[in-house]
């Protein structure tokens, strides 16, 4: 949009060399866990990518809903389909109001950790026992 992608890609090229040798401190504690997202989705999928960038694994996934074409028009910006391309497949469950089915899938799944969106979320992962982070 801003005809500036060569110095956007300089900045995060340099960004990335700045981060790299605490990257990968973070990348080697956190490898070989698994984890699960649940939020709204742009904020949600942001979540997921930072998950994989940090080397845990990704099992699933959830939102409230998903159509990015309704959300504002334009399919291009469909965030989910942009961390599958990026980090590969993974359970996504569209779930509106219906905690019943991300309680399931979370059980199913049987990850390590939460990274939960909305703090009235948080309880869940304490009644299942799993250490949950809130991301507001």
């Amino acid at each position: 949009m801003t005809g500036k992608q060569a110095e956007v890609e300089s900045l995060i090229k340099s960004e990335r060399e700045a981060i790299k040798d605490e990257l990968k401190v973070l990348q080697d504690r956190f490898k070989g866990l698994t984890c699960f997202v649940a939020a709204g989705p742009a904020h949600g999928h942001s979540l997921m990518a930072v998950i994989k960038e940090l080397g845990m694994d990704l099992v699933g996934g959830a939102g409230l809903h998903h159509d990015s074409a309704l959300d504002n028009g334009d399919p291009g910006a469909d965030t989910l389909d942009a961390v599958v391309k990026n980090y590969g497949n993974f359970n996504y469950s569209v779930s509106n109001k219906q905690p019943f089915e991300l309680t399931n899938l979370i059980l199913k799944l049987k990850p390590d950790v939460l990274v939960l969106r909305h703090p009235s979320m948080i309880i869940l992962g304490a009644k299942l026992g799993i250490p949950t982070n809130f991301h507001g």
